[in-house]
């Protein structure tokens, strides 16, 4: 213990002198755990919504609950939490509109943005305007800016991973990003990390993924198989072009499943997939059939014949209506962002994104991705369920009439009960002696509880007088 002092002398001294400093050390309170103290929890004001935490101070590990509040037409664009060294803290999604953190031993700061749902590059009255507000409403696209969505740009491997992700309700995943080229922060990551553990997405050979590569038709096929989680392959000689390729396992599977049918014997792996092609892989990966009719469209002639059937589906049914005023359906472009959100808005009729209980008809294909699971009762679905990767929790259907199938995706515990009918008892009639009854010429006669019986009885009528 070094312990600085002085002193002073009077007199007069010479030579060296020595003496004895006494110290008396006084006991102090020892410091309180760590744990005890509580830290700030800053949320900063944001522009078009609001955030408020369950704590104003936090103890260091514990849970701290965010709430997010857009405004009306607004979206919530971006939410970190960082410590007092500019460290992002993990968040966790949960259900409405909340995410939660552990507090870490410092003071947090909390930011948001919110976008609006309009962007200056999707006019009114565009074909896929509602498409993209349903997209951005319900988290599963964002813009390319806080301004703008790129409609027509080709949709890049990582967008239909993201599309894929946030439709499953943005599942958590503990996993390293195991991509070269794709940084820890970058816009992607967690989807990809999520989609990697899952196995819906995989990178090449040298470790990268390549995000913003428009997707080809064997990652297209990939991507399906691993999210639908196909069984059956088909014959490894179906195709000429695919023996050891990347994709022949995903692309035999589709193959086997009726989605993937080639073109002239070969697969045309890593030829860029068109919006007819999509459209038919789609189709065939919902079981949705295909109809006989005309394509009132100026490009008709361009409709491969493997792609006519499934795109009259897709347009008598409305899940296909992106053409605008061109009256061109383009069915050889690249298939684009706008496209890819039009399609899964129109596919999917109703989306549970939140834990809770719901009745409610559906028309067409309903899905739940709500982490917790929900409860749906005494309704509806004319179409099928699909349980989304990202749920958890059990899924319960108390008198449900569901005319599809359940696609689980998830292996959570999906639970249907039927409320049993009582039997109608019967009634046993009426007795002699019953209670409130009177018995006239042999019939026994219900009377009103509370009034009087008559006491006059039929002996009493049977006197008849002449005049």
């Amino acid at each position: 213990l070094n312990i600085p002092y002085t002193f002073t002398a009077s007199g007069n001294y010479s030579g060296e002198k020595t003496g004895t400093i006494t110290v008396t050390a006084q006991d102090r309170p020892v410091p309180a755990p760590s744990g005890s103290v509580r830290y700030e929890v800053a949320v900063a004001k944001a522009d078009h919504g609001a955030v408020s935490a369950s704590a104003a101070r936090a103890a260091a590990g514990d849970t701290v609950t965010l709430t997010v509040q857009p405004d009306s037409g607004y979206v919530l664009a971006a939410l970190t939490v960082t410590d007092s060294q500019g460290r992002e803290v993990p968040l966790t999604r949960l259900d409405g509109g909340k995410y939660s953190f552990t507090m870490p031993g410092s003071r947090v700061e909390v930011q948001a943005a919110f976008a609006g749902i309009a962007f200056s590059d999707v006019p009114g009255g565009a074909y896929y305007e509602e498409a993209v507000r349903w997209a951005v409403e319900k988290g599963v696209t964002t813009g390319t800016t806080a301004t703008t969505f790129s409609p027509s740009a080709p949709c890049t491997r990582a967008q239909l991973a993201a599309f894929l992700w946030r439709l499953a309700g943005e599942p958590e995943s503990t996993r390293d990003l195991i991509f070269t080229d794709v940084r820890a922060d970058a816009w992607c990551a967690k989807a990809l990390r999520w989609a990697a553990e899952q196995g819906v997405v995989t990178g090449y050979a040298d470790g990268s993924f390549r995000p913003d590569d428009t997707i080809t038709r064997g990652a297209f096929a990939g991507i399906l198989d691993r999210f639908l989680r196909y069984q059956a392959e088909a014959a490894p000689d179906t195709f000429s072009d695919t023996a050891g390729d990347y994709w022949e396992s995903p692309i035999l599977k589709l193959n086997a499943a009726g989605v993937y049918l080639g073109n002239n014997g070969k697969a045309l792996i890593y030829h860029d997939i068109t919006r007819q092609q999509a459209v038919t892989m789609i189709a065939r990966a919902f079981a949705l059939g295909e109809t006989e009719g005309d394509i009132p469209y100026d490009d008709a002639g361009d409709v491969a014949y493997y792609a006519k059937g499934y795109l009259v589906t897709m347009l008598k049914n409305g899940w296909l209506n992106d053409m605008g005023e061109s009256g061109l359906l383009r069915p050889n472009e690249p298939i684009t962002r706008a496209e890819v959100v039009n399609i899964l808005s129109n596919l999917v009729s109703r989306l549970w994104q939140e834990s809770g209980e719901y009745s409610e008809d559906v028309t067409g294909t309903a899905m739940v991705s709500a982490g917790d699971g929900v409860i749906l009762h005494d309704m509806k679905i004319d179409g099928d369920l699909i349980i989304a990767p990202g749920v958890s929790g059990p899924v319960l259907l108390r008198d449900v009439a569901l005319s599809g199938v359940i696609t689980n995706f998830s292996g959570t515990e999906v639970i249907q009960e039927e409320t049993p009918k009582e039997d109608p008892v019967p009634d046993p009639g009426l007795k002699p002696g019953d209670p409130n009854t009177i018995t006239y010429e042999g019939k026994t006669i219900p009377v009103l509880e509370g009034v009087p019986v008559n006491p006059l009885k039929a002996a009493d009528f049977a006197q008849v007088v002449n005049f």
